[in-house]
């Protein structure tokens, strides 16, 4: 929903501050990064046409509720 150049300027920083956490959290024990690839999709996000949607909160907690079972 967000224009050019917008768009691919937040998307790459969003990119490096997501590189820079993973880095981050390997460092602590019992600290964990969790990657949701393909999240939102253009079709899942709220009415506002930026955040995510009721799918991408279900996937995130899927992911979450796994890596707690895993552990």
């Amino acid at each position: 929903a967000l224009p050019i150049p917008l768009r691919p300027y937040l998307g790459a920083w969003a990119h490096l501050f997501n590189q820079n956490l993973q880095q981050l959290s390997s460092q602590y024990a019992n600290t964990s990064f969790i990657e949701v690839s393909g999240l939102p999709q253009p079709l899942d996000v709220a009415s506002d046409g930026f955040h995510p949607g009721p799918i991408t909160y279900q996937r995130w907690g899927q992911a979450v509720s796994e890596l707690i079972k895993h552990r």
